[in-house]
């Protein structure tokens, strides 16, 4: 018996603690995994707008990477009074080699995208800092991350609601009515990487959030598109609604729904701080009874530096049942004592 239990100790520390193989560090783990993705997607005709920052510098458009390359963003600034003039902070993205923007009182703005056959696609990388300075209705701590229009009465919009971190994502509608919007709540932390989507495929709207289906609902309606001076914008929108402080290192617009599968893929490229995406990943390998991708996922995940003492606890302690399951699932002959 003692034999038995040395055998298993050993096992674990082999399966928990190996090298990674160098095919397993590239499946989705790594810059240059992203970058072939990134190549890949701009080929999609559905990609309407892609945008990422590593070139971004004040008073420059940040160019549209898809489809025919219109619609530059331009910085914008929506100061709070008596606060101090805010500059563009360009700061490190999810991966060591991009570059992020951090939007509060800067914002950034170009001409609305269309949305044809009621439906489309929004995604973005960003890691909340908290409330920013502007408050919105009745001083309350809230904001918008991506929006076209205003969101209420028409176009759309995704939104975060502090001290919860509840996201929303409200489809437009003209009055005497008003948006219709779907929320999820404990599902954001600050200071970490989240890969968040909204959308909507004529049928249903749609919230994931580090590529797992985090709310839904039904809506069928007609879209409303923007007025004449509407905007799509990332960050500061107002129409009732205040700023957060956010990083955002990856933004794109599809003109269809994605399907969960696509953005399983997409957040396979989350980089060393996105503890949610990993551990969502882990969570689906297992289901799959894939023991070695989900083992993978659950190192990737202790290597974050964004990890806390709770969760980095518990990541240890999946890994160890995954280890065990792994002897179990591979009928494992133990020798006798």
């Amino acid at each position: 018996m003692q034999r038995a239990l040395l055998c298993l100790t050993v096992l674990f520390f082999m399966v928990a603690f190996s090298p990674r193989s160098i095919a397993a560090a590239a499946a989705g783990g790594s810059y240059a995994a992203w970058q072939r993705h990134h190549e890949t997607r701009l080929k999609d005709a559905s990609l309407v707008r892609c945008y990422t920052f590593e070139t971004a510098t004040p008073g420059a458009p940040v160019p549209n990477l898809a489809g025919e390359k219109a619609a530059a963003l331009n910085f914008r600034f929506q100061q709070k009074a008596g606060a101090p003039v805010e500059p563009l902070r360009v700061v490190a993205g999810r991966w060591p080699q991009m570059k992020a923007v951090r939007l509060d009182q800067v914002y950034l703005a170009t001409e609305p995208f269309p949305v044809t056959n009621k439906s489309f696609t929004a995604a973005a990388w960003a890691k909340l800092n908290g409330p920013g300075a502007h408050r919105g209705n009745n001083e309350s701590a809230n904001g918008t991350l991506l929006s076209v229009g205003s969101g209420y009465w028409d176009g759309w919009r995704l939104t975060v609601s502090y001290p919860l971190r509840t996201l929303g994502f409200e489809i437009g509608r003209p009055k005497p009515s008003h948006s219709v919007g779907i929320r999820a709540t404990g599902v954001l932390n600050d200071a970490v990487w989240h890969h968040l989507v909204a959308s909507w495929d004529g049928r249903e709207m749609r919230l994931y959030v580090d590529g797992a289906l985090a709310s839904s609902g039904a809506y069928d309606g007609n879209y409303t598109p923007p007025a004449a001076d509407g905007q799509f914008r990332i960050g500061y929108a107002g129409h009732g609604l205040g700023s957060v402080v956010f990083d955002v290192d990856e933004v794109t617009i599809y003109s269809r729904a994605l399907s969960a599968e696509e953005i399983l893929r997409a957040v396979e490229f989350c980089g060393p701080q996105a503890p949610g995406v990993r551990r969502n990943l882990a969570q689906l390998c297992r289901q799959r009874k894939d023991f070695s991708g989900a083992r993978e996922h659950y190192r990737a995940l202790l290597e974050s530096p964004a990890l806390g003492l709770r969760d980095r606890l518990n990541a240890l302690f999946e890994l160890g049942r995954l280890c065990w399951q792994t002897v179990s699932y591979t009928h494992l002959t133990l020798p006798t004592s």
